[in-house]
């Protein structure tokens, strides 16, 4: 029987645990622009290597294995959402609360869970989550938050990333 995977339901965040196993606890992250989210596994890198008697390769290896990312934007600015992808440190005043950006770009690693509305979960316990703002600030427009993760070893040389679909 065929299974198809079909629109987000959530982005969820956690904190990586060392291992395959995701963490108990995971936050819904903020909600994703309309059609932002990609999710893309690049090729693998391949290297071929020839003989000078033919032209077609007498072997061929794997040089770099693919990686899975996946990129999204959100139009949440509130502290608590920027904090999360970005770093740095909120102050609270009494009307307003203030974001300050950390001093250099940071990575952050999170673990991640995409599901879709369909029910099928994509797993990631350990990824570096990369954010910037991007977008314009008009009449008709909002600000956006542009986030990138790169799916990471977790720790103990298991697998970067797995998929759960249901029956």
């Amino acid at each position: 029987m065929a299974k198809y995977s079909f629109g987000l339901k959530t982005v969820k965040f956690g904190t990586p645990t060392g291992t395959v196993a995701m963490p108990a606890v995971l936050e819904q992250f903020a909600m994703t622009v309309k059609g932002s989210l990609k999710l893309s596994e690049s090729e693998a890198s391949l290297k071929e290597f020839y003989v000078e008697e033919q032209s077609a390769p007498v072997e061929q290896v794997i040089a770099e294995d693919s990686q899975l990312t996946a990129e999204w934007q959100c139009y949440d600015i509130a502290p608590a959402i920027i904090t999360k992808v970005k770093g740095g440190t909120v102050t609270a005043g009494e009307t307003s609360d203030t974001w300050a950006a950390p001093g250099s770009s940071s990575i952050i690693k999170l673990a991640v869970e995409l599901e879709t509305a369909s029910g099928v979960k994509v797993l990631i316990p350990k990824a570096s989550v990369v954010a910037r703002f991007d977008g314009a600030m008009g009449k008709e427009e909002l600000l956006m938050m542009s986030i990138k993760l790169t799916a990471l070893d977790p720790g103990d040389g298991g697998s970067p990333y797995s998929i759960v679909i249901p029956d």
